[in-house]
C-alpha cells in the first residue's frame, strides 16, 4: 500500500493515549515488549534483537524511528518508520490484543507518518494484513499490489 504524505488526515488521538518516540533503553524495551507480544507464544528473540541494535536505533539521526503508544502509562501499541532518500516504510505496527479496536494502532502509525513528512519525505509504503488494511485506508493508503503468503 502507498500513501501520499501531503494528504495525511487530521485525527483525534484517543483520550488517555500518548505516542512517544523511542529515545531511551526503557522505551526500547516497551517497544520490544509490545511487538513480541503479538506472537503466540511471545517471541523472546524480538527483545534480544532490539537490545543488540540499541546503540544505533537510539541515536538522534538514525533513519529508523520507533514509536510507542502508551495508554495510562502502559505500552500498548507500536510502529516503526524506516526512511530513505525518497520513501518512508512503515513496519512493526502492533497493538496488544486487549487494546485493539480503539484507534491506538492508527494513532501510533499516524505519528510515524507525520515524522516522515516532517523529514521531507513525500510517500510511504507498507505491506498490510487483512486485519490491518482498514487502519491504513483511514490514513490514506491505497492498495497498489497484492502479496500472497504461503502458510
Amino acid at each position: 500500500m502507498i500513501a501520499d504524505l501531503s494528504k495525511l488526515p487530521v485525527l483525534k488521538t484517543p483520550e488517555g493515549l500518548e505516542v512517544r518516540r523511542v529515545n531511551s533503553i526503557e522505551r526500547l524495551h516497551d517497544f520490544a515488549f509490545v511487538v513480541s507480544s503479538v506472537f503466540d507464544p511471545p517471541d523472546p528473540v524480538v527483545r534480544l534483537f532490539y537490545e543488540n541494535v540499541s546503540s544505533v536505533v537510539l541515536t538522534e539521526h538514525c533513519p529508523m524511528r520507533l514509536f510507542v503508544a502508551y495508554f495510562d502509562e502502559k505500552p500498548v501499541s507500536t510502529s516503526a518508520l524506516f526512511m530513505d532518500v525518497e520513501m518512508a516504510g512503515i513496519y512493526s505496527v502492533a497493538t496488544l490484543q486487549t487494546f485493539r479496536r480503539r484507534g491506538f494502532g492508527t494513532s501510533v502509525t499516524l505519528s510515524a507518518l507525520q515524522a516522515a513528512r516532517h523529514e521531507g519525505l513525500e510517500f510511504a509504503a507498507l505491506q498490510a494484513s487483512e486485519d490491518g488494511k482498514h487502519i491504513y485506508e483511514i490514513l490514506g493508503f491505497e492498495n497498489c499490489c497484492d502479496f500472497y503468503v504461503y502458510q
